[in-house]
């Protein structure tokens, strides 16, 4: 087994280790309501970036707070960040906590007066420093390409962050099935992935489409194809799929559909007749509830209910990433092995390594 599927398999038990040790909020919330926090920016870089959108639109659906989520270096260079004050909150989310633009940009805000909030795996890295207040994932060690449980791990604990500041809500008891629930998807997902794989191998370029709340799962899920499978993905945002880029699909390309809940279920349709307009191979992940556009289609994978909607564009990205550990077994590579890893360093990712 690769290490990669080992992490993958220890998912549920990394989510119910981070709900045994919840993140500790009294003093974050205390310093929220003093400083009458009325705008959250929360940043990262790749997969962390990924998270913080889930985390965005999990606080700003229950908060009722204004959350955005944008790359670190995009923020590091819009006008926002020149106009920190403290009714600013600047959450960074990082893993290893090591990203040095990150670490940056919470040293930045920190200085101009904003709250600073870092969500990482490792208490004594440099964003852990930087923060005023840390939050802890407890993923415990990943040494993997693909990074799984690190993404579910920090994602969880961000949206956890705001789950516990929703004085109105459930508290914890809202997430307790989560880790059932992916387990169940790790379950399902196993039995089927090999016909999955048959479908989607063979295709030069993979189109993974996003919708709803579902839309990160999909940035999160082609990232992982394309890091591990070394397969060409673009990724999209449904609406947008339906305007110039149906032009890019060739005979060589295959579609992964990931979807929650719209407004417009036209849309879902829409796109569902063109792909079998163009006759390539489909793909489907969806959340329980959506409705099938046809009589004649059934949707190849249906999330289970779970307490908290929200969590769902978590649990989405589980079936990805066991596509993305398949596909690369399928074509000859090894899941846990970086193509060019001495770019590490070249491209100083990290700050280990400025």
């Amino acid at each position: 087994m690769s290490k990669m599927m080992t992490f993958i398999e220890e998912q549920p038990s990394a989510l119910r280790r981070l709900l045994d040790q919840p993140p500790e909020i009294r003093r974050f919330d205390t310093a929220m309501k003093a400083q009458s926090v009325s705008k959250i920016w929360m940043l990262g870089s790749g997969t962390s970036l990924f998270a913080a959108m889930i985390a965005a639109e999990y606080w700003e659906a229950r908060l009722g707070i204004d959350c955005e989520a944008i790359s670190t270096l995009e923020f590091l260079n819009s006008a926002a960040s020149s106009r920190l004050t403290p009714s600013t909150c600047v959450m960074g989310i990082s893993q290893s906590g090591a990203t040095f633009v990150l670490v940056e940009a919470i040293k930045n805000a920190r200085l101009c007066g904003s709250l600073t909030l870092g969500i990482t795996a490792e208490s004594d890295s440099l964003l852990a420093h930087a923060a005023e207040h840390v939050v802890l994932t407890h993923t415990g060690p990943e040494d993997a390409l693909g990074k799984t449980k690190g993404f579910s791990t920090t994602t969880f604990a961000a949206c956890l962050v705001g789950l516990l500041l929703d004085e109105s809500g459930q508290g914890l008891a809202a997430a307790q099935d989560l880790p059932d629930a992916f387990l169940s998807v790790i379950r399902a997902v196993t039995g089927v992935v090999s016909q999955w794989v048959e479908r989607l191998a063979d295709a030069r370029a993979l189109f993974v489409i996003g919708a709803g709340q579902q839309l990160p799962a999909s940035w999160e899920g082609g990232l992982k194809i394309l890091e591990v499978a070394k397969q060409v993905v673009v990724t999209k945002e449904l609406e947008e799929m339906l305007h110039g880029p149906f032009n890019g699909v060739g005979p060589d390309s295959a579609f992964i559909l990931l979807a929650g809940s719209v407004g417009r279920t036209d849309r879902i349709a829409a796109f569902v007749s063109g792909v079998h307009a163009v006759g390539r191979p489909l793909l489907s992940i969806v959340e329980p509830g959506l409705p099938s556009p046809s009589a004649d289609l059934a949707w190849d994978l249906t999330l289970p209910v779970v307490t908290d909607s929200g969590f769902l564009p978590i649990l989405g990205v589980v079936p990805m990433q066991i596509l993305a550990e398949r596909l690369a077994l399928q074509r000859g590579l090894d899941p846990d092995m970086a193509r060019y890893p001495f770019l590490y360093k070249i491209l100083a990712a990290k700050s280990i390594y400025v």
